[in-house]
């Protein structure tokens, strides 16, 4: 159960296969192998395996593809998430003033880790795409060998067996790339879940430390409302001092 976790929480880089998964390479290898010495019944189904055996090459070859237009998706996605986590945290945490609190940090974080999950993501999706093709049936397997393949049934035989070669092959580096491409999904979607839980974070974040208690002011302040200017003279005051009259009553 805690390897499971971890599994999904550290996502692998090498791929490492199970135990009995070269057991069946084995099986697979010595099953074509015994083809060298089909016996008798040689011309009866050569045709039907060389027709069997495309169908099981071409399958491979298909899963190949299927492997590098997903991480072509997944790149693109990244991609555009990791430019989102960016501008969010410029456009949110920067305008914060003042230090930061305890959700505002955990905000922080939540970015820091979706933005390594991403980029662990793009990085495995261009090692996959990066990678050499695998096995591929070039001109150099057409041609016959010896007099024997004259004859349409061991040319058929020994292009069957190029086939379930190749495919083997293909099994094995097809099974690391999507290993790979699991890898990377699985950081892609931690990023996401880490994005998730920092926008519901953030306003708390943003809010909760600027929305301090409004301070009272001292009693003994004043105020115009409370305390007004008053003028020591009235104009008519001035104009009385000045002549030598006192005012009028």
């Amino acid at each position: 159960m805690w390897r499971s976790v971890v599994e999904q929480l550290f996502p692998g880089w090498v791929y490492h296969p199970a135990a009995d998964q070269e057991g069946y390479f084995d099986s697979y290898r010595q099953a074509v192998n015994e083809l060298n010495n089909p016996g008798g019944v040689q011309n009866g189904y050569a045709p039907a395996l060389l027709a069997v055996s495309e169908r099981i090459y071409d399958s491979e070859v298909s899963r190949r593809e299927s492997i590098n237009a997903r991480c072509a998706a997944l790149l693109s996605t990244g991609g555009i998430l990791g430019a989102l986590v960016v501008a969010a945290g410029q456009l949110g945490l920067a305008q914060k003033k003042g230090s930061y609190g305890t959700a505002a940090l955990i905000v922080l974080v939540l970015f820091i880790v979706s933005l390594l999950y991403i980029g662990a993501s793009i990085v495995m999706a261009l090692a996959v795409q990066g990678s050499r093709q695998g096995s591929i049936v070039d001109p150099t397997d057409l041609p016959p060998k010896g007099g024997n393949e004259l004859n349409t049934d061991p040319y058929a035989l020994r292009l069957a067996k190029v086939h379930l070669t190749y495919t083997i092959q293909n099994y094995a580096s097809n099974n690391a790339l999507k290993f790979k491409l699991v890898s990377g999904q699985r950081c892609l979607r931690n990023g996401i879940i880490a994005i998730i839980i920092a926008g519901i974070l953030s306003p708390l974040a943003l809010h909760s430390e600027g929305s301090g208690p409004v301070r009272s002011q001292s009693p003994n302040t004043k105020t115009s409302l409370h305390a007004g200017t008053r003028p020591c003279c009235s104009a008519v005051d001035v104009r009385s001092a000045s002549s030598g009259q006192g005012p009028a009553r």
